[in-house]
């Protein structure tokens, strides 16, 4: 794959949790076991209450954006998510804008990891600056994932300077995905 190109996986999710229950990924839509018609209803509906609450006007390219970047497993790109909505949203400049604001609406976050191309994804907890959680990032293939969340804190003793400690934080972990990984061993094996 070129190094440009950039693809996602879609997760198959994290598997169950110490009580047999189904956990999702920060990045991932958590919906209800309920008829596919049912859960997209009420998907929709509270994605029309969250646009209402940040006082943004309810229009069909904002759903299918917001809906673009709730099914998502990771933080997408403007170019990814023009490519997948394919028209239904508008052009890309709706996009973008579209993007701006619920990124200025705190509905969105907006991360660059390090390849000067902003992605986006869902604000899942309203009390956090930062993005929640950290991706990893193959510098192989350029796959972004996202992490389970993790805890950062100083080291005992150590000083953390005032203007560091409420900046946004985000974490990145670069490295070779399952898949590159394992072209590697075979190529050199």
């Amino acid at each position: 794959m070129s190094s440009g190109t950039w693809r996602r996986r879609l997760a198959r999710g994290p598997g169950p949790d110490v009580s047999g229950q189904p956990r999702f990924c920060y990045c991932q839509a958590q919906m209800p076991r309920r008829s596919s018609q049912s859960r997209r209803a009420e998907h929709e509906q509270r994605v029309r209450e969250q646009l209402r609450e940040a006082g943004l006007r309810i229009t069909g390219a904002r759903l299918a954006v917001m809906d673009a970047l709730l099914s998502a497993t990771g933080p997408m790109s403007h170019a990814e998510i023009v490519e997948q909505l394919a028209g239904s949203a508008g052009d890309p400049a709706t996009v973008f804008r579209n993007l701006t604001a619920l990124t200025e609406a705190d509905l969105a976050v907006r991360t660059d990891l390090g390849d000067h191309v902003w992605r986006f994804a869902v604000k899942r907890s309203s009390t956090s600056k930062g993005h929640e959680h950290p991706h990893f990032l193959c510098s192989e293939c350029g796959t972004v994932e996202c992490m389970p969340t993790l805890e950062l804190r100083a080291a005992p003793g150590q000083r953390v300077p005032r203007s560091v400690r409420n900046l946004d934080t985000e974490v990145q972990i670069k490295g070779l995905c399952d898949d590159c990984a394992d072209a590697a061993d075979t190529a050199c094996g």
